[in-house]
């Protein structure tokens, strides 16, 4: 069954280009060999992630992400059956929002600062998946 997984992470620390470049050069070499799409964001040690695929081959490699000890406080947002990929060409598409003045994007909330507490995030997955299609339709 096609579905979709969103979830958000802190990293251990901040993490400089090399690191994140080796993240997705794994993610998407894992991804194209496994029919899994989806897009990484990265902010000041927070991670925003969407895949989609096959529910089996998702929950496997979402379990091997709660496993990464680059990162904590791992929340679900969404899990969920979906007709249709939001992101079919892309075997993972990456936006390091460091560098962008995020705070006028649409979806935008305070959710990637290190301020904010993840402890309500699921009441904000509306406003997160917002944020995510907003990079898609931008790339």
């Amino acid at each position: 069954m096609l579905s979709t997984i969103v979830y958000v992470s802190r990293s251990i620390k901040l993490m400089d280009s090399d690191e994140l470049a080796e993240i997705l050069n794994v993610a998407r070499s894992f991804n194209s060999a496994n029919d899994i799409t989806g897009l990484l964001l990265y902010k000041d040690q927070s991670f925003i992630q969407v895949i989609e695929g096959d529910i089996k081959t998702l929950e496997a490699l979402y379990a091997r992400i709660n496993d990464d000890d680059r990162h904590f406080r791992i929340r679900t947002l969404v899990k969920e059956p979906i007709s249709e990929r939001k992101f079919p060409d892309w075997s993972m598409g990456f936006q390091n929002i460091n560098k962008i003045d995020i705070n006028s994007l649409p979806g935008f909330s305070q959710f990637m600062s290190p301020e904010f507490s993840q402890d309500n995030l699921e009441m904000h997955a509306n406003r997160v998946t917002e944020l995510l299609y907003y990079f898609r339709a931008r790339s």
